[in-house]
């Protein structure tokens, strides 16, 4: 069973089961059985958005949630065609 706020896991007594989320057709949460198609705002994007939400605000409150650059900002190479 999940909780319909952030999608967690809990069991029957509803003591939540840690950091497993549930989503999809298997679930509580509304299912649309239809192709979802980009900028239609459909059921399964804002639920997955919505689970996203809650992991970001996890690993935040864990202690996570300064952000770290990817790669090292690469130096940038003088245009050969332009003099000087």
């Amino acid at each position: 069973m999940a909780t319909r706020d952030d999608a967690l896991l809990c069991s029957v007594a509803g003591d939540r089961a840690g950091r497993r989320y549930a989503i999809g057709p298997c679930t509580d949460a509304p299912f649309v059985g239809a192709f979802s198609r980009s900028r239609t705002n459909a059921v399964s994007f804002r639920e997955n958005d919505r689970v996203a939400r809650a992991l970001l605000r996890r690993l935040r409150d864990l202690g996570h949630g300064e952000p770290q650059a990817a790669v090292e900002e690469t130096p940038r190479v003088a245009d050969p065609a332009t003099p000087g």
